[in-house]
């Protein structure tokens, strides 16, 4: 038995919260995970999990296990880092996470041209709008919106995030331009299902801030979605100047509301300092701050 891939997908088990999870996570099936926890609980001597039809918790050895684990695990990748950084042309596997609009859109397109420019590093890039841990989570960098409380954590500024507000010249033919924010309240309006209380995108009338109305006719958490919704005719759009600026420029999308658009957002790519030594990351950071930096 391969005693430290068991540890991998013990701990890939609990933390994904299901051999399934794991199964998804280590690109294995859901039967070897299977095989790997039972051949470990049979080496140590003692159930690690509890199983039944709906539920899996650890047992008091499994908690303990777990934690003695995890460390062996971050004291593996440590070392292999530290060999990893004697190398002088970057190379392995660098994880990256942005939020699902900005990643498809900008960080997607910034990977490709990356991957050709250094062909010993893969990448793997996860879309996703919910915050994660960087460290926990095993991530060496991160895309992030908005502004960013303290943290140990550097961040490295690159080009705001600018919204524009457009409808295609058929939507607004039909159903008229608004010339104010209190207009969109008689509007078919295409909303990010990211859009809460802690990250909106107020509009701005002098200093008064008017929150985007609460009414929609369709709410996705993929901006490209929405872009496609709004080519079609099928109401007014809030996105990225990145994802409509081609749809601007040909007529497609026609840009509404101006004098009213939100206050850009800052965007970071963020990073552990103790890992800025390897070198693939190191490339990673140099290349994205050259080409999205401010």
């Amino acid at each position: 038995m391969d005693r430290l891939r068991s540890l991998e997908v013990y701990v890939a088990v609990i933390d994904g919260g299901s051999f399934t999870a794991a199964a998804t996570t280590l690109e294995i099936s859901a039967v070897m995970v299977g095989k790997y926890i039972k051949a470990l609980e049979q080496s140590l001597g003692a159930p690690l999990i509890q199983r039944t039809t709906r539920h899996m918790q650890m047992t008091e050895s499994g908690r303990a296990f777990y934690a003695e684990a995890r460390q062996v695990l971050e004291q593996w990748r440590q070392a292999c880092e530290s060999v990893e950084g004697l190398q002088s042309t970057p190379h392995g596997l660098l994880r990256i996470t942005a939020p699902m609009t900005l990643g498809s859109c900008m960080v997607a397109p910034l990977v490709a041209a990356f991957l050709v420019a250094y062909p010993q590093i893969r990448v793997e890039l996860i879309l996703n709008n919910s915050s994660v841990d960087l460290l926990q989570d095993g991530f060496d960098a991160a895309f992030r919106i908005a502004h960013l409380e303290e943290m140990d954590l550097v961040a490295k500024p690159l080009q705001a995030y600018e919204m524009l507000i457009c409808a295609s010249l058929e939507y607004l033919q039909l159903n008229g331009t608004p010339e104010k924010p209190a207009d969109l309240a008689h509007h078919r309006l295409l909303v990010h299902s990211s859009w809460t209380q802690r990250f909106n995108w107020a509009l701005k009338e002098g200093n008064t801030e008017i929150p985007w109305p609460e009414h929609w006719v369709m709410k996705s958490n993929d901006g490209p979605a929405l872009r496609l919704a709004a080519l079609a005719g099928a109401g007014i759009l809030m996105q990225p100047r990145f994802l409509v600026a081609d749809d601007l420029a040909s007529g497609a999308l026609v840009s509404v509301l101006g004098d009213y658009l939100p206050s850009p957002k800052p965007v970071h790519l963020i990073y552990a300092p103790q890992r800025a030594r390897l070198p693939k990351l190191r490339a990673f950071i140099d290349f994205a701050t050259q080409r999205l930096g401010v």
